[in-house]
C-alpha cells in the first residue's frame, strides 16, 4: 500500500502524544447506521457534551482543532478530520460506528492527545478472513497499520512525540453465526 508521505495534519508539534487505533471487525464496527441530516439528531456522541457535532466529525466543544481526531482513509491511505462514515468496506451501506464515539472518550480523558484511528472492518466478512495464519482482511488490517505508522512517523519531526498502537478496537457482526462449525 502507497500513501503520500508527510501529511500536513500530522506536522504540528502541539500533542503531547500520539495514539493511534485500529477499528476491526464486521458491519457493527464498520457502522450501518443511517447518516442522516445533522439536524435530525438529538444525541450527544459518546457521552460528550456539545451536541450533533460530536457525533458527526472529530472534533469537540470548545476544540478548535479539526486534527485532534484523523482517520486514515481505508481506501485512499491518506489522513483527514475523521468523519462518519469512517469506513469505506460497503460505500452503498456505510454509516455510523462506534469508532468516532470511542474517539471522543478518549480524548476527553486525554485531550492533549492526537486520536488516530485506522479503519480496517470489513462488513460480512467471515472469521476466516481475520486468521493471523491465511485471512487475507488481517494481512490488509496489518498493511495498513504500518502504511499509518511510517506515515506518521515520515510527518512528525519532534523526537519527544512518539507515536504507538494503543489498541485495537473489534466489534463482531453475525455473519458467522448460521452454523455451529463457524459460530463456535
Amino acid at each position: 500500500m502507497q500513501c503520500p508521505q508527510g501529511s500536513p495534519l500530522l506536522a504540528s508539534g502541539k500533542w503531547s502524544e500520539r495514539l493511534l487505533f485500529v477499528l476491526a471487525g464486521q458491519s457493527n464496527m464498520a457502522g450501518r447506521a443511517p447518516l442522516l441530516k445533522s439536524e435530525e439528531y438529538s444525541c450527544h456522541a459518546g457521552g460528550v457534551e456539545g451536541g450533533v457535532t460530536n457525533l458527526l466529525s472529530s472534533t469537540m466543544p470548545g476544540q478548535d482543532s479539526s486534527d485532534a481526531v484523523l482517520s486514515f482513509g481505508q481506501r485512499s491511505g491518506v489522513w483527514s478530520p475523521a468523519e462518519h462514515p469512517l469506513h469505506a468496506d460497503k460505500p452503498e451501506k456505510a454509516g455510523i460506528g462506534p469508532g468516532l464515539s470511542f474517539a471522543h472518550y478518549v480524548r476527553k480523558a486525554r485531550p492533549q492527545a492526537q486520536i488516530l484511528l485506522v479503519p480496517c472492518a470489513w462488513g460480512g466478512s467471515e472469521l476466516a478472513r481475520w486468521r493471523p495464519d491465511s485471512g487475507d482482511l488481517y494481512r490488509e488490517c496489518v498493511q495498513r497499520t504500518h502504511a499509518a505508522l511510517s506515515d506518521v512517523r515520515a510527518s512528525t519531526t519532534d523526537s519527544g512525540n512518539v507515536i504507538q498502537l494503543s489498541g485495537i478496537l473489534w466489534h463482531q457482526g453475525e455473519s458467522d453465526s448460521g452454523s455451529i462449525e463457524t459460530s463456535s
